[in-house]
């Protein structure tokens, strides 16, 4: 009996023509994002511009705009060390660049001679934006910032806030009073569990 032939094998006419397609999919894709990056790098320049002009009006002009001042801060960011793409576009690394602005933000401290080979390790447009981060700090020689005694309170200040975001729309989610009630006593219960672990937790050296 004469075997079917493999629908996927790779030297199939209608294979390679999918194979073509994609391909050319996805340098349309590059092209697009090297397009995004290269309006996050004009944009940079143009809010380093209006800085100089703004004659104290900065905040203004960027509410004026949209724009708040953490954003505007990683645009100038990029702006100090990208006063124009023409460098990363000639050495072909623009199209390899994530279009993420935070990202963006860490990966213009890199030195372009370094960046080729970081990107060439790690695919910075589909990894974390913490691997991004530790990938950078690593080039740089750079150790991340010690934890704070004002890091660790915001820590649990947002992790309160939730619990207390929960316990007030109760009644939203709720609608019967007996099971707003049965939730409340579901939380008391697990939150005095989560106490006892933290107790358990708890260095002995530190205590008093």
């Amino acid at each position: 009996m004469k075997e079917k032939p493999n629908g996927d094998t790779p030297d199939r006419p209608n294979t390679r023509k999918l194979v073509s397609e994609i391909r050319k999919e996805l340098r349309k894709i590059d092209g697009y994002e090297g397009d995004i990056v290269t309006s996050h790098i004009r944009l940079g320049n143009h809010l380093a511009q209006l800085r100089q002009l703004a004659n104290g009006d900065w905040t203004k002009q960027l509410s004026v705009i949209g724009m708040s001042p953490r954003v505007a801060r990683r645009y100038l960011t990029i702006a100090r060390h990208w006063p124009s793409e023409t460098g990363l576009k000639e050495s072909g690394l623009l199209s390899r660049l994530p279009t993420d602005l935070l990202k963006l933000e860490w990966l213009c401290r890199v030195p372009q001679d370094k960046l080729g080979p970081l990107l060439d390790e790690l695919d910075c447009k589909r990894a974390s934006r913490r691997q991004v981060v530790t990938a950078v700090r690593a080039v740089l020689d750079e150790a991340p910032p010690a934890k704070t005694e004002r890091d660790v309170q915001k820590f649990v200040q947002r992790f309160i806030d939730r619990i207390m975001r929960t316990v007030d729309r109760l009644h939203e989610t709720f609608p019967e009073s007996e099971q707003q009630d049965h939730a409340r006593e579901l939380l008391v219960t697990r939150l005095q569990e989560v106490q006892e672990a933290l107790k358990a937790r708890i260095d002995p050296r530190t205590e008093s």
